[in-house]
């Protein structure tokens, strides 16, 4: 191993500690707003980033394999119709809510958050866009320098 690789692969986390991280923010949601059960982070090609410890790990990934979907959907509605961006898809389901936020910049996707029946969904809203605001920052890893094909090396 080069030293070039081994100081690259230290500055990114291996995927299954950066899942673990992102998870334990996802889990600040949860503890901080009463009505959120589930949220899951998912990139935009489709894959779970994070996901809260009370879902299950398959119906975490089918929740993104779902949001996914949702999302290119309502992106193509966007585009055909004059919208610049997709901001949030609300679905309102007997027992609770689905809530699809996007999470912007170079490492685009998606928050999803379940919520309980009668949710307070301003405070909900609220705390989702101050989270997409770090998941944003937080998924945005910098190029590394001086790697072929990297931004950052041309």
């Amino acid at each position: 191993m080069t030293s070039a690789h081994a100081d690259i692969s230290a500055l990114i986390p291996a995927p299954a500690d950066r899942q673990a991280e992102l998870g334990w923010v996802l889990d600040g949601l949860l503890n901080a707003q009463r009505d959120v059960r589930h949220a899951v982070a998912v990139s935009a090609d489709g894959m779970l980033v994070a996901r809260t410890a009370g879902i299950d790990p398959a119906d975490a990934e089918r929740l993104a394999a779902t949001v996914a979907g949702m999302a290119s959907l309502t992106s193509g509605l966007c585009r055909s119709f004059a919208g610049e961006a997709v901001i949030h898809t609300a679905v309102t389901m007997v027992g609770g809510m689905a809530l699809i936020i996007g999470i912007p910049g170079p490492a685009a996707g998606s928050l999803a958050v379940l919520t309980t029946a009668n949710p307070d969904i301003g405070a909900v809203g609220y705390a989702c866009a101050e989270l997409v605001k770090k998941l944003g920052a937080a998924l945005s890893v910098p190029p590394a320098a001086g790697v072929p094909g990297s931004r950052a090396h041309r």
